[in-house]
């Protein structure tokens, strides 16, 4: 089913058009860029279950160790955004670099496909302008190296490839190429986040509507095949996937949190009554010590639970959700069995860590079966126990914050301060090719470059050992260069005190310890910020500082550049709502105005069925966070809802175009109508005269 596509050349040619359509694409995408490359990040190195966990896998992917060393963290997550990461360390882009040229490039591909249906150069124009400048991709919810950095764009070429496919391809080499692009996109964004279940209504009514017109056009045969290709290439990730696990782990399995035997598990522990329920928890402490006694599996992870590590995840539970305070919340839990297990040394393998898991959940079902625990099924295994009057007295709230949420009318300007030592910064910042980023909380005064000149002399050549430590206790990096001394031979009358000077150049803040040591154990300790020319004893030897010279980190330093940049991004967190927002509303009351007034042309319309994909897709993403928020974490945020903020701008573009070609359809037909009678009255008339 063709758009329909009015023609808006005007006095331009169509050369002279393109020219300046592409020229703008081009200038808002060299500008997007130009901001992000200068806007920090926010580095995390110890977040082992986030942040951390996607740079190390990264890293093991970048130099061919697949996801390295098998333990509780390799499949927990899918390799998704370490695959991104790691081809952005193979490119030599560091990686808000290449963050940002995925951006433009996902919404350059998705704006050149809907416009094929838009049709109209303003509107398509508009809707890339306000998605390439959306404010979430510059805020504090995205300034991070995690997967939500690339899930939008994943979500934004999956649907245009889609649409291609389905109802816009101009060749079958088109058709399979998208086909395949969508397929692939599909695979790849369920192997970023776990819940991709959210895009399913959205495919699937794309699926359905293409079918119905496929019928209707005589070629459902075309579609059928399209949507197999799409689903060929999705399984085909997969079992690649899987293949390589099994290649290097010895076992056929993807990410963990789908496998079979841990989601079994999970659930049992969730279905455990017995011991009292809290909500937003998995398992209370009280609960665990009933299952601990009928459970040899369960019990074998007691020290862990009932030990340091269980008071842990208790005290992140508590910090983030006070609600469970005293217990390990439920978006945590699912890493403290992994954790768990593994202290337990149940992680040997893929196969032991499943075997182990399968013997769990065996255990406590066998014990709710006889009655020694009491247990209630949850209606989705991993989800913690709830009640459906839990659920209804949070939706009026939760519905009030997410459509808050979706208007973003006041998003943040602040960046949050990175965390980690020198040593620990220092390995992540070589993995990403150096992107900006924040200070970091661990190194209070940043990072800085100290040269050091002087020189040591006791006897002869003897040297000390040079040490320069950070203010976590870790080596930082430095180096030094002895030199030749004669004058000090010479002052000394010593002839083999001859290079005994020193240079020492070392990148660290000025907290960091410079630690001198003799071979008679002298031990001289000083931190680089409060050195000072002159001379120090060490032991009976002396250390003279000649020359200090030090300066801050270019990467804290504001360029002018860096400066523009901060403009750019403030002016937009603070004024794109004075667009976005009557955007939102003008599409919302097209798409109920065209669905009422042209409900007879409007499910044939093409335009307007695509915004109706855009529609449901958001209400999907957004209903799940609201699920999840009621019933086990706080998940309705900014930072998850991120690929609703741009479908709900492509929904209300859609919609706008839908409905002026649905009022431009329904007066062509009333116009065809009109002529109609018009000839039927003149043959009429005709017929009297003979």
């Amino acid at each position: 089913m063709r758009a329909d596509r009015p023609t808006e050349f005007g006095l331009l040619g169509p050369a002279m058009k393109a020219l300046l359509i592409y020229g703008y694409m081009a200038a808002m995408c060299v500008g997007y860029v130009f901001v992000a490359v200068h806007t920090p990040l926010t580095l995390y190195p110890h977040a082992s279950h986030d942040d951390g966990l996607y740079i190390n896998l990264g890293r093991h992917l970048a130099e061919g160790e697949w996801l390295g060393h098998y333990n509780q963290f390799t499949l927990a997550k899918g390799p998704g955004f370490p695959l991104f990461l790691a081809a952005s360390n193979l490119l030599g882009f560091p990686e808000s670099l290449s963050r940002a040229l995925f951006h433009c490039a996902a919404i350059v591909f998705f704006t050149i496909v809907l416009h094929r249906f838009i049709g109209s150069v303003l509107l398509s124009g508009l809707m890339f302008t306000l998605l390439i400048w959306h404010p979430v991709s510059l805020s504090v919810f995205t300034l991070r190296v995690f997967r939500e950095q690339i899930y939008y764009g994943q979500v934004l070429i999956l649907l245009a490839a889609l649409a291609v496919t389905l109802f816009g391809a101009r060749s079958n080499k088109e058709r399979i190429g998208c086909a395949v692009l969508a397929g692939a996109m599909w695979g790849w964004l369920w192997l970023t986040r776990e819940e991709g279940i959210w895009i399913l209504p959205g495919v699937a009514l794309a699926a359905f509507a293409a079918a119905l017109y496929g019928y209707r056009e005589n070629r459902l045969k075309v579609v059928l095949g399209s949507l197999l290709i799409v689903a060929a290439t999705f399984m085909t990730t997969h079992i690649a996937f899987r293949s390589v696990n099994w290649w290097v782990y010895g076992k056929f399995v993807g990410v963990e949190d789908v496998e079979p035997n841990f989601v079994s598990a999970l659930g049992a522990l969730n279905s455990v009554r017995s011991g009292g329920v809290v909500p937003y928890v998995s398992i209370t402490r009280e609960a665990r010590q009933r299952v601990y006694a009928v459970s040899p599996a369960f019990a074998s992870l007691s020290n862990y639970f009932e030990g340091d590590g269980g008071a842990g995840w208790a005290r992140v539970s508590c910090e983030a959700q006070p609600s469970s305070c005293g217990e390990i919340g439920a978006a945590w839990f699912f890493f403290a069995l992994r954790d768990a297990a593994a202290k337990a040394g149940h992680y040997k393998s893929p196969s032991s860590a499943s075997s182990f898991y399968a013997r769990l959940a065996r255990e406590i079902s066998a014990a709710c079966e006889r009655g020694a625990l009491q247990c209630s099924s949850q209606m989705v295994a991993l989800m913690p126990a709830w009640t459906w009057q839990q659920l209804t007295e949070r939706v009026p709230e939760l519905s009030r914050e997410a459509l808050d949420l979706l208007l973003l009318r006041d998003p943040p300007l602040q960046f949050n301060s990175s965390t980690g030592t020198e040593a620990a910064l220092g390995q992540v910042l070589h993995f990403l090719n150096y992107p900006k980023h924040t200070r970091s909380v661990d190194m209070p005064s940043g990072l800085g470059s100290y040269s050091l000149r002087g020189w040591y002399y006791r006897s002869g050549n003897e040297w000390p050992s040079i040490e320069i430590k950070d203010i976590g206790g870790d080596p930082a990096p430095f180096d030094v260069h002895r030199m030749a001394s004669p004058d000090i031979a010479e002052h000394f009358h010593d002839p083999d005190a001859v290079d005994q000077r020193f240079l020492i150049n070392a990148h660290c803040s000025e907290a960091c310890t410079l630690i001198l040591t003799t071979n008679r154990g002298d031990r001289l300790e000083i931190e680089l910020g409060k050195l000072q020319k002159g001379e120090m004893t060490l032991g009976d030897g002396r250390v003279f500082v000649d020359d200090i010279e030090s300066a801050v980190d270019p990467a804290y330093v504001a360029t002018r550049a860096d400066r523009l940049a901060e403009q750019i991004r403030v002016l937009i967190l603070e004024d794109y709502q004075w667009i976005s927002l009557p955007v939102m509303l003008l599409g919302a009351l097209s798409f109920v105005v065209a669905g009422l007034l042209h409900w007879r042309l409007a499910p044939w319309n093409v335009c307007y069925l695509l915004a109706l994909v855009m529609w449901v897709s958001v209400l999907s993403r957004v209903a799940l966070l609201m699920l999840i928020a009621a019933t086990a974490m706080a998940a309705l945020n900014q930072t998850y809802v991120s690929p609703a903020y741009f479908l709900l701008i492509a929904a209300c573009i859609l919609s706008m175009a839908a409905c002026l070609q649905l009022n431009r359809q329904a007066r062509a037909s009333s116009v065809d109508v009109k002529f109609a009678g018009h000839d039927s009255g003149a043959r009429k008339v005709e017929a009297t005269h003979s």
